[in-house]
């Protein structure tokens, strides 16, 4: 991961910026900086495992396991402690990257990145054990179901506001690779000679559906690094 374009392992800190702005974040600050980056609305601070339950639910997330076993899959945000017991270090949360491993930031030394810690990828039923079984709760965005190679398209103006086309840029602003689509499930390259008409398509049809122009943004390479290990980038090829 690069932040300030320095090769650098952001550490936990639950006292510093949160975010990564600082080379500090801790678990629920890169949570909440992972799905705003994904399009999530801001909560107006970075919450914690104890606000994060009610922004989850506003961002169109449903609670799919409360405690109980469940069949992972990419995306799940699971949140480790009880309701009105997790404040502080009584709680942790993360982000599944597929149907056995999280994405965390932690203070755990094994992780590899020393006594400051930092953010790593874990089996998720390791990790848990390892911290002797805490209460859980797992949250799933609710269009997060299509598994097939087709983009998807909103259906009503609710389920598109996690969509939108970003390009990465550099230092200076200047674009360093294609535009690229966020469908709400995947990150996807149009590639091929007729992906930029591809992209008009989707951009048109996006417009007539939701009355509204899609929005788009940019990232810098470090969100773009962190961001990536949850949503792979798919190349669809338009020839």
């Amino acid at each position: 991961m690069r932040l300030n374009n320095k090769s650098v392992v952001p550490h936990i800190h639950m006292e510093g910026s949160r975010n990564f702005s600082d080379g500090t974040c801790d678990c629920s600050g890169s949570v909440y900086y992972a799905l705003r980056l994904a399009g999530a609305s801001s909560f107006g601070y970075i919450p914690s495992t104890e606000t994060m339950h009610q922004w989850l639910l506003d961002n169109n997330y449903e609670l799919i396991a409360e405690n109980t076993e469940w069949q992972m899959q990419a995306q799940d945000v699971i949140i480790w402690g009880r309701k009105g017991e997790s404040a502080g270090t009584g709680g942790h949360t993360g982000i599944a990257v597929d149907g056995q491993n999280w994405i965390e930031c932690t203070a755990w030394y094994g992780g590899g990145n020393g006594p400051e810690g930092g953010v790593i990828i874990s089996n998720h039923d390791q990790r848990w054990t390892m911290c002797e079984q805490p209460y859980f709760y797992v949250y799933r965005l609710k269009d997060n179901t299509n598994q097939s190679n087709d983009i998807n398209y909103p259906t009503t103006k609710e389920n598109s506001k996690m969509i939108y086309i970003f390009n990465v840029v550099d230092a200076n602003g200047k674009p360093t690779g294609g535009t690229m689509l966020f469908d709400g499930i995947r990150c996807i390259a149009f590639a091929g000679k007729n992906g930029k008409l591809a992209l008009d398509h989707y951009s048109g049809t996006y417009k007539q559906i939701t009355g509204k122009d899609i929005p788009t943004q940019s990232k810098t390479q470090a969100q773009f690094d962190l961001w990536g290990k949850m949503y792979k980038v798919e190349y669809i090829n338009f020839n």
